[in-house]
């Protein structure tokens, strides 16, 4: 016979087992790509050393720091090599100017993301995080481009600069400019536009850079502070016979495109 819940009388009914976890998928990896931060420098101490500092200072760590030196001739390369950091690839040799010595540096990144770093620029603590989360939203972008303290040579903020949404026409017109130090670009974006393929501007890289960006890609802003650039009387940009240069670049650059 049976009793009234289906089991013989006299033996027990199973257990019911009950499941204490649930097989799940395993979680997705988190997107930790290597950056690349690019520094071309020539005789850049002592400013150098705060440069450096803020790159060490990061809370995102999974970067190379890509150094190419112009053959300083004062202690630059002593003090990069005693920090003996295996992120800092450093190559020392002499090259045609800074459009030359970025491209140098370019060649040599492996990171997924490329941002810069140079003796008067620091990056402020969270730069790279916010650079690889954003990405990590957004893998479609060319770009990524925000704000900026501007500071003395020792490091005191006295303004700020202010970006926008890149727009070609008033990039072109020189009414906006993004600061180089507060972008942030895809590996993939910039082999797509050619970076790689053929040697461009010797004196205008950066130019040529955010014209094939702006047309073929989408340039992000992102009002957030992403670095610290010190403006001073020795940068480059501030000499005549450099900004007579750039132009000219420019000019030849728009009528071979």
């Amino acid at each position: 016979a049976l009793d009234t819940v289906g089991t013989k009388q006299g033996t027990k009914a199973p257990k019911k087992v009950r499941k204490t976890s649930v097989d799940l998928p395993p979680k997705a990896a988190p997107y930790q790509p290597l950056v690349s931060i690019i520094l071309f420098v020539r005789n850049g101490m002592p400013q150098l050393e705060r440069a450096v500092k803020s790159v060490l200072s990061q809370s995102y760590q999974n970067f190379e720091y890509i150094i190419q030196d112009g053959a300083s001739t004062d202690d630059t390369v002593k003090f990069l090599e005693s920090l003996n950091d295996p992120r800092f690839k450093i190559v020392s040799e002499k090259d045609d100017g800074p459009a030359d010595a970025f491209a140098r540096a370019m060649q040599r990144c492996e990171g997924d993301i490329i941002a810069s770093c140079l003796a008067d620029e620091e990056l402020v603590p969270n730069a790279l995080q916010r650079a690889v989360e954003i990405f990590g939203e957004h893998p479609h972008l060319g770009a990524i481009t925000g704000d900026a303290d501007i500071t003395d040579l020792a490091g005191n903020t006295y303004a700020k600069f202010t970006g926008a949404p890149f727009n070609i026409l008033k990039y072109l017109n020189g009414e906006y400019c993004p600061y180089w130090c507060s972008t942030f670009f895809s590996m993939n974006a910039l082999r797509f536009v050619g970076v790689f393929d053929e040697r461009w501007s010797k004196h205008s890289l950066e130019f040529e850079i955010w014209c094939r960006l702006a047309m073929e890609t989408e340039i992000l802003y992102v009002p957030e502070i992403f670095s610290k650039y010190a403006h001073h009387a020795d940068q480059l940009s501030q000499k005549n016979d450099r900004v007579e240069e750039e132009m000219e670049a420019r000019i030849e650059i728009i009528r071979n495109k």
